[in-house]
């Protein structure tokens, strides 16, 4: 998935260069999500997958990385191959802090209709997921469920 991802073929020799100026850190993150063996899963059996856990799993391999949208990831969960999809991102918005009724200033929040293409997944970005367009077989449970997402 990454090779296909970067266009790479084995073998192929590959510079690596920092981002400059840094990916902005990512308020809200909507993975989707898939089965990466299709014929591992039974489409007539529904295979609930516990979005609790999964963010947990997505949040140890992934934390300070920078995505980008679009992006395919590989990942083990619970004995499971998946592939995870980057949908959708916003960033923070740290130049507009919102006051609290006391007066205090608060965290940064998400900025309206501030989609972007790359940014830095970390512990405090709100993450979601969505069944991948196409997805059969799999179903998903918990807190972490993305209202409608690409395939639902």
């Amino acid at each position: 998935l990454h090779r296909r991802y970067a266009k790479l073929s084995i073998g192929q020799a590959v510079n690596i260069t920092g981002i400059d100026p840094p990916a902005p850190p990512l308020a809200t993150l909507t993975l989707t999500v898939d089965t990466l063996a299709k014929k591992s899963v039974d489409p007539k059996r529904q295979l609930e997958v516990d979005t609790n856990r999964l963010a947990q799993t997505a949040l140890l391999v992934l934390e300070n990385q920078v995505l980008e949208k679009g992006q395919s990831i590989a990942l083990d969960f619970e004995g499971m191959k998946y592939e995870i999809a980057v949908f959708n991102m916003q960033a923070l918005d740290l130049s507009k802090k919102k006051k609290k009724k006391t007066g205090d200033p608060s965290a940064a929040t998400a900025k309206e209709d501030n989609d972007v293409s790359m940014g830095q997944f970390l512990e405090q970005t709100q993450l979601t997921f969505s069944l991948a367009e196409g997805c059969k077989g799999l179903s998903l449970e918990g807190d972490h469920v993305a209202d409608g997402g690409a395939g639902s």
